[in-house]
């Protein structure tokens, strides 16, 4: 049997990918890079995963914003400067790291986030804070998003531990990743990050993104998306430890 070609088979999983984040992210909101890059990370080149996963959060973000509930620009305001400020880094270290790197950092947060989303309760509380705080929580996001484009897991986790509703915290979250989406492509484009022969995959991401929240959406009730949310975070959890220990070995036997 033939083997199948390169360029077919990064086509397979990049449509596997985009369509099973915008399934899990339309009926679950599980963020879309969360699966994606469970999928991606393992298969695409950095410089290719990371640039499809903001583009896919970005798409995943302005679909899920509207209508805006219990938006507040003043509080939102920290969360977005930090953002833009953080996104240099981030691009800076996806710049100066290997695929074996990129991996390991990518499978820690996949992991990591994971397991706040599966065991931490809204019951669960932290003193402090404040604008300083806020600003901060963004810088790290952005810098999360620069890298792999998991930006909104820091304010997602700062929020929730904050206090912070439901549709705040969904808002604020979803409008964060929009802001640091927009200053992380453009960052990429400044920098040299995307090949131009690879833009073509962007332009199937969004289709096949949007036609799978759709059927997410519609096809996932109230009472199966806790069930669906968790069966993504389980997949994300297990594909970020495994990712994170291949990598390490990898790295140490060099």
């Amino acid at each position: 049997m033939a083997a199948i070609p390169p360029a077919w088979a990064t086509l397979v999983v990049v449509v596997l990918g985009a369509a099973l984040a915008g399934f899990a992210e339309g009926g679950a909101e599980v963020d879309f890079p969360l699966l994606a890059l469970s999928l991606w990370a393992w298969t695409l080149p950095p410089p290719l995963a990371a640039p499809l996963a903001v583009f896919g959060a970005l798409i995943g973000a302005v679909v899920g914003l509207f209508p805006l509930r219990g938006f507040d620009l003043r509080r939102f305001a920290p969360f977005a400067a930090g953002g833009a400020l953080g996104v240099p880094l981030g691009v800076f270290l996806l710049h100066n790291s290997d695929p074996l790197r990129f991996r390991v950092g990518v499978g820690a947060l996949l992991a990591l986030y994971a397991v706040f989303a599966l065991t931490v309760r809204d019951s669960t509380r932290v003193k402090g804070g404040g604008i300083g705080a806020d600003a901060f929580v963004g810088v790290v996001g952005g810098a999360m998003g620069g890298l792999c484009g998991l930006a909104a897991a820091a304010p997602a986790i700062w929020t929730r531990l904050s206090g912070w509703k439901r549709e705040p915290r969904r808002t604020t979250s979803k409008a964060f990743t929009i802001v640091v989406a927009i200053v992380t492509l453009a960052a990429y484009a400044r920098t040299g990050v995307v090949d131009p022969a690879d833009l073509r995959l962007f332009a199937l991401v969004a289709p096949v993104a949007l036609v799978a929240s759709f059927l997410g959406a519609r096809r996932v009730g109230k009472g199966g998306a806790a069930t669906v949310g968790r069966i993504a975070l389980l997949f994300t959890l297990a594909s970020g430890v495994v990712m994170l220990v291949a990598a390490a070995r990898a790295l140490m036997g060099r």
